[in-house]
């Protein structure tokens, strides 16, 4: 999988971890719609006796996220393999770039290397937790207004976006170091991989940056002279 990240083309991961999942979720998604109005419409009638009984309709209603619930886990599975993909893609060519440092320029990835990993993990389950209380979810808690916890969620919700925010933004600059190093031949600081920070943070854009050099890294066409080499990077 290693080499797979590192030599293929820049327009074929971007095809496979931007273009093929969002494509896939846009038409999962279209598909999911039809077929639940077409199945709303055969098994959750607008019920006959809700003018005589107002809990029809909130019945129906919690019938219908309930079978909604399967069709929205099937739209974000293509989702979820991008995101993997794009984090497997961080996580290969930083540690590349870095092992082919000297000691001494070598960055420690070794937060990095489960950072990396964190906001697709967390996001995923957020949507299973989700899932698992739209499917137990009840209405009449909300009888006499929003309960307490609701808002205990909220603030764990900001603490989880926050600490993916983090991740994120630590995983960009851990990755950033060692492959402008590599790339450069020359010690770098923030200042000097300030370009490459914006494109991996804009990797879809960024991998079109970027993949072009790792894969020239990795088979060795992209220092030409002898001149170019980490040897003057030891003394």
């Amino acid at each position: 999988m290693k080499k797979f990240f590192l030599t293929t083309p820049h327009w074929v991961l971007f095809l496979l971890m931007y273009v093929l999942p969002y494509t896939l979720v846009f038409g999962l998604s279209i598909y999911m719609s039809l077929q639940m109005d077409q199945m709303n419409d055969v098994y959750y009638p607008y019920p006959e006796d809700f003018d005589t009984d107002p809990n029809a309709i909130q019945d129906r209603a919690q019938e219908q996220m309930r079978s909604a619930l399967l069709p929205m886990f099937a739209t974000y599975i293509p989702l979820f393999i991008g995101y993997l993909g794009q984090s497997l893609w961080k996580f290969y060519f930083a540690n590349y770039c870095n092992d082919r440092l000297p000691l001494k320029y070598k960055v420690n990835l070794k937060l990095f290397n489960w950072m990396v990993f964190l906001p697709t993990a967390i996001y995923i389950l957020v949507i299973i937790g989700g899932g698992v209380w739209l499917y137990s979810f009840d209405f009449d808690m909300f009888d006499n207004g929003p309960p307490s916890w609701i808002f205990s969620l909220l603030f764990v919700y900001l603490f989880v976006y926050l600490i993916i925010g983090f991740a994120f933004f630590y995983c960009l600059v851990k990755a950033c170091k060692p492959y402008k190093i590599a790339i450069s031949l020359k010690d770098a600081t923030f200042g000097d991989y300030i370009g490459e920070f914006f494109a991996l943070w804009f990797s879809f854009v960024g991998i079109w940056i970027m993949q072009p050099k790792i894969n020239k890294l990795e088979n060795g066409t992209l220092h030409y002279t002898k001149e170019n080499t980490y040897n003057h990077l030891i003394e």
